[in-house]
C-alpha cells in the first residue's frame, strides 16, 4: 500500500473504500519519539532493517498459502459498512505480524513482547476500520440522498403530497408544506417542486424530481451524488433501502389519479415524523478480541 499524507480525506465513496485512513491532529505524534526514527534514518539503521526483514521473508518456505489463510482468519474478524475494509485491515496486521516475526528471528523483542506489540496493533487498527465505517457512510451516495431528502422539505426546496394531492395527514410541516392565514381561514401551502407523495405509510420518489432538488441542495454546499439515477437506484436497491420495485427494475409503477409514475419507494416516514433527527444507522463494530492465534509463519 502506498502512504500518502494529505490534509483532508479525498472525495468519492469508491476511491475512500480503498483507503486505509488515519486521522492525525497535531499532538498525536511523539516528536521525540520521531527525532530519534529520522536520526536512525539518517545513520542507515532503517535500510539496514528492512534488509533484514527482506532477508527473512526470503528464507520462508511456502508462505504464500500461510498468508492467504492467515488473511482470511484476520478477515474474518472484522465487520465493516464496506467490504474492502476487512481486507484492507487484515492486510495491514499480516505487515505488522510479518515485521514483529522478523524482529523475534533476529532476537530484538522476545515472544511475550511480539505478543503485547501483536494486540495493541490489532486494537488500533480496529479502531479504525470502526472509524473507517464513519468515512465510508459519510461518502455513500444511497447514505447522501436518503439523508438529503428530509433536508431537502426542510428547506423549502420542495415537498411531498399525500396520494390526492393535498397536505398529508399528521405533520404536514415534516413533508414541506407551510400553514399560512387568510383572513380567518388557514390553509397548508406546499413549498417548493413536489418530488413523491406520502401513500400506505411509504414515501413515493419521482426519481429525477428529487435526486435534481438533493443535487441542487449539495452543490451550496459544494457537494454533489456523482452518480448517475439508474446507478443510485441500483444501489439503493443493493442496499435494501426500497420499500418494493418492479421485478427487473429499481422503480415501482404506482398510479396516482389517471397517471401512472415510476417512483422509487422508501420508507421514510419515521424519519420525517420523528421529533429529532433520526440517529445514523448503527456501525456494525469490529471484532477487539487480541490476536492470539499461532502467528508464526512458515521458515
Amino acid at each position: 500500500m502506498l502512504a500518502s499524507s494529505g490534509e483532508d480525506v479525498p472525495g468519492g465513496h469508491s476511491l475512500r473504500a480503498r483507503l486505509a485512513i488515519a486521522q492525525l491532529g497535531r499532538d498525536d505524534i511523539n516528536v521525540e519519539a520521531l527525532s530519534r526514527i529520522q536520526a536512525a534514518a539518517k545513520d542507515g539503521l532503517l535500510a539496514q532493517a528492512m534488509a533484514t526483514y527482506v532477508q527473512f521473508i526470503a528464507r520462508c518456505v511456502d508462505l504464500g498459502a500461510w498468508l492467504a489463510k492467515r488473511h482470511q482468519e484476520l478477515r474474518a474478524k472484522v465487520t465493516a459498512s464496506h467490504r474492502r475494509t476487512p481486507d484492507i485491515t487484515a492486510g495491514l496486521m499480516l505487515g505488522v505480524d510479518m515485521f514483529l516475526q522478523c524482529a523475534l528471528d533476529a532476537g530484538v523483542i522476545n515472544k511475550a513482547e511480539m505478543q503485547n506489540r501483536i494486540d495493541a496493533a490489532w486494537q488500533a487498527l480496529v479502531s479504525g476500520a470502526e472509524a473507517q465505517s464513519q468515512e465510508h457512510r459519510a461518502e455513500d451516495p444511497v447514505e447522501i440522498f436518503l439523508d438529503a431528502v428530509p433536508a431537502v422539505l426542510a428547506s423549502g426546496r420542495a415537498h411531498i403530497a399525500g396520494r390526492d394531492g393535498s397536505a398529508p395527514d399528521g405533520n404536514p410541516t415534516a413533508f414541506g408544506w407551510q400553514e399560512r392565514t387568510y383572513g380567518d381561514e388557514s390553509a397548508w401551502v406546499p413549498q417548493g417542486k413536489k418530488i413523491g407523495w406520502v401513500a400506505d405509510g411509504q414515501i413515493w420518489l419521482l426519481p429525477d424530481t428529487a435526486i435534481g432538488e438533493v443535487n441542487a441542495m449539495l452543490r451550496d454546499q459544494g457537494r454533489s451524488i456523482p452518480i448517475s439515477r439508474l446507478t443510485l437506484g441500483r444501489r439503493l436497491r443493493e442496499a435494501k433501502k426500497l420499500v418494493a420495485y418492479d421485478a427487473g427494475s429499481f422503480t415501482k409503477v404506482v398510479r396516482i389519479g389517471r397517471s401512472n409514475e415510476r417512483v422509487f419507494v422508501v420508507d421514510l416516514v419515521k424519519e420525517l415524523l420523528a421529533d429529532d433527527t433520526a440517529d445514523a444507522a448503527p456501525i456494525r463494530r469490529a471484532s477487539r478480541s487480541a490476536v492470539t492465534d499461532d502467528m508464526s509463519p512458515p521458515f
